[in-house]
């Protein structure tokens, strides 16, 4: 019984308006990663280096700090979504990274 009751309550959770699911999907990435992807638009200053530029029809940022360095989709759909949230903008960023490298 308490597994019934532990299922239909992370199930409510998953699909409830409002869970706290976070909206910024930040996708992990390397300094060269980011300097590829920014290529000549890539800026430093402030403590960040990075660039904020079209990744295919959306608009990505890319950024660099001391704590490391990440990637996010700014306009990509899905990031609110209750189930694989964020999942259109990682696809999004590892595609700019592929493209990139190539």
């Amino acid at each position: 019984m308490y597994r019934t009751i532990l299922a239909a309550g992370i199930l409510l959770l998953a699909i409830m308006p409002g869970a706290a699911i976070g909206k910024t999907v930040l996708v992990k990435l390397t300094t060269q990663q980011v300097a590829d992807v920014c290529g000549k638009q890539l800026q430093s200053g402030g403590g960040h280096a990075g660039c904020t530029k079209n990744c295919g029809k959306y608009i990505c940022d890319y950024d660099c700090t001391k704590d490391g360095c990440s990637g996010q989709c700014l306009t990509c759909p899905g990031t609110d979504r209750k189930i694989f949230p964020g999942l259109k903008s990682r696809l999004v960023i590892s595609d700019a990274v592929v493209n990139a490298s190539q």
